[in-house]
């Protein structure tokens, strides 16, 4: 139940308080005055329309916030409240929209009415109109009348239980009647049917009768198994006589193969014989030839040992001559040393003068 009704900055209301009565209220005023504008804030907070922002008071100035606010002697308060800016061109624009229910807040909703607060406020058109609108029920049909009831009385949802059962009540009545031709069906087939009993009987004589087939015939499969195996046994031992006669031959075979064996291995020892007896004699002229090589050996080594010594010799005599020019050129550096001295007259390190007694030193010295 409704307790108080706060308008503030909406349209010609800027603070408005309503105390609502327990019992019936009724808006009485000169014309202008604001009763329908308390109605239409009223349906602002329940139906978040007008959903622009012109129903603004001029009394906010460019900016300002519209707030309703409701409350309910069952429930918490409620409160709408919408920050309107007015633009330089005159137009007025939402800038923030929130519900309050208690101390919950709800945004971002855009144009509807979060369902929490539709639920608490259960407002319709059948607990409020507007301006304008036809008296409640009075000229309406008995039709439209009866559903405002069951609205009020919240029979909407037995009307629809009755309807789904009416329409279910006659689907299986529908599903009876066909099972039920069904069964006529069924029972006049049974009744083709009615010596069915001696047909069984002949079934299971034939079920018996088959069985007894497929044990003879599984009988005969192993009995056709044994006369394979029979005539295969037969064959082997047809093999196994002739086999028994050939016996004898081969035996005499086996000796003489034997004897056979024998003499090849006297052959091959004769031949190996034979062949050692060809590499002993091969052996004995090695020997007489490795006595010859042995004293070429000898020789060769005192030739050898020959042109070694005068290859020897041949270097002395090389370095001989190599020494005495080596002489010669060390009398010919020494006395051109000598000349460069006495003309210079002074030591090349220490650049003193060089007198005769100290050259003679030198000279004898080099």
């Amino acid at each position: 139940m409704f307790k108080k009704l706060q308008i503030k900055n909406f349209k010609s209301h800027k603070d408005t308080e309503i105390d609502f009565h327990p019992n019936v209220n009724v808006l009485v005023g000169d014309p202008q005055s604001g009763k329908t504008n308390i109605i239409r804030g009223l349906l602002l907070l329940a139906k978040n329309r007008p959903s622009g922002g012109a129903f603004l008071s001029t009394f906010a100035g460019k900016k300002g916030c519209t707030e309703i606010s409701l409350s309910c002697s069952d429930a918490p308060t409620i409160v709408l409240k919408k920050d309107i800016k007015i633009d330089d061109e005159g137009e007025k624009r939402i800038e923030k929209a929130e519900y309050i229910l208690g101390d919950k807040s709800y945004k971002g909703f855009g144009k509807d009415v979060p369902d929490t607060i539709r639920d608490v406020l259960n407002l319709t058109d059948i607990n409020i109109q507007k301006q304008f609108d036809i008296p409640f029920l009075i000229t309406s049909s008995p039709g439209e009348i009866a559903r405002t009831i069951n609205r009020v009385t919240k029979l909407e949802p037995v009307d629809g239980w009755v309807g789904q059962l009416t329409s279910n009540i006659n689907k299986t009545n529908v599903e009876i009647r066909i099972i039920e031709d069904q069964k006529k069906e069924i029972k006049s087939e049974l009744e083709r049917y009615s010596d069915i009993d001696e047909v069984e009987i002949i079934i299971d004589e034939l079920i018996k009768t088959h069985v007894e087939e497929r044990d003879l015939q599984r009988q005969e499969f192993v009995l056709d198994k044994y006369l394979v195996d029979m005539e295969r046994i037969k064959e082997q031992l047809r093999k196994l006589t002739s086999l028994l006669s050939a016996e004898k031959y081969v035996l005499k075979a086996e000796s003489l193969g034997k004897q056979i064996d024998k003499l090849l291995e006297e052959q091959e020892l004769l031949e190996e014989v034979l062949y050692l007896a060809t590499d002993i004699s091969t052996l004995t002229g090695f020997l007489e030839v490795e006595k010859e090589v042995l004293v070429a050996e000898g020789l060769t080594q005192e030739i050898e040992s020959s042109l070694l010594q005068e290859n020897l010799l041949q270097e002395i005599i090389a370095l001989d001559s190599d020494a005495v020019d080596l002489e010669e050129e060390k009398e010919k550096l020494t006395k051109d040393y000598v000349e460069k001295l006495k003309e210079f007259g002074r030591c090349p390190t220490c650049f003193s003068v060089i007198d005769a007694n100290r050259m003679k030193a030198i000279t004898k010295e080099i």
